[in-house]
């Protein structure tokens, strides 16, 4: 039992107290948006891209409703939420590490500059969908490991996890291709003979929560205005609109510009590096 662990404890007691602190973060512009959509949603029967307009997908107003609905409409329900999926996902950096090194202090490493990261991310950064959707992908991946031998439940629950974080984002939908070659090679490997059916679910419970989407909004008659929000407008404007930054740098320095993004915007792209000073040592 990973409860037994005490690099696990000591992770959740000092990663904690630095995600605990975010609970006096406030709002910024994005956030306030998305409950305002949502309690119109809620008092109003309106849902976004009706009752309020924004370019962004219908999953973080889905979240926020749901939030409203659990514990309230306050500002600190919300980081209360945010609050749980972050330890979440550091609990399952910290499991993930320490599959992959052998070494309990590597977990411990990993979640707690997991939460101080996180926790620097300040008012703006925090609480967003990329930190949901880091969640979502996290316990997809963790289940992945754990349904192993489960192939059925795996690709539905996997399947209906990755769907959600595409209707938070839709580039993360990248993440059903990553994951539907990993169960194919995995099938492939195994002998398994069902493996191209097992791929097929997984691809439909990825598409399920958009088709249930736009079956409620069909119900609604107000697919148009789902359309147009979320697909015409972003093709539209963004399509046209050039990234002035990067056309006024150099090669070079647009490339640097775009690794040191990456480098700052992905903990888990460096927090892994930490698994070479525990590489080798006995799983506990």
């Amino acid at each position: 039992m990973i409860f037994r662990h005490r690099y696990f404890l000591l992770t959740v007691l000092v990663g904690g107290f630095f995600l605990w602190l975010t609970l006096w973060f406030g709002l910024g512009t994005d956030q306030s948006i998305f409950i305002y959509g949502a309690w119109v949603w809620r008092h109003f029967h309106e849902p976004p891209y009706v009752g309020v307009w924004d370019p962004n997908f219908p999953g973080i107003f889905i979240i926020h409703l749901l939030v409203m609905r659990l514990f309230g409409e306050s500002i600190l329900a919300y980081r209360f939420f945010d609050f749980i999926a972050q330890m979440l996902s550091m609990g399952m950096i910290y499991q993930l590490t320490r599959k992959v090194s052998g070494s309990e202090r590597a977990g411990f490493l990993s979640g707690v500059l997991f939460a101080i990261f996180y926790f620097g991310g300040g008012l703006t950064d925090t609480a967003q969908r990329e930190g949901f959707i880091m969640c979502l992908e996290l316990i997809a991946l963790t289940l992945s490991f754990r349904l192993e031998k489960r192939v059925w439940t795996r690709a539905v629950i996997a399947g209906l996890l990755l769907g959600f974080a595409f209707l938070l984002k839709p580039p993360h939908g990248l993440a059903w291709l990553v994951f539907g070659i990993w169960f194919l090679a995995e099938g492939i490997k195994g002998g398994r003979k069902s493996v191209w059916l097992e791929v097929m679910v997984f691809a439909f419970f990825c598409l399920l929560p958009a088709l249930l989407v736009i079956l409620y909004y069909w119900r609604m008659g107000c697919v148009r205005e789902l359309y147009l929000a979320t697909i015409w407008y972003n093709f539209a404007v963004y399509r046209h609109t050039p990234n002035v930054i990067f056309a006024l740098m150099p090669w070079w320095m647009a490339l640097l510009t775009v690794s040191n993004q990456i480098f700052m915007q992905a903990p888990l792209i460096f927090l892994f590096a930490l698994l070479a000073l525990f590489a080798g040592r006995p799983q506990v």
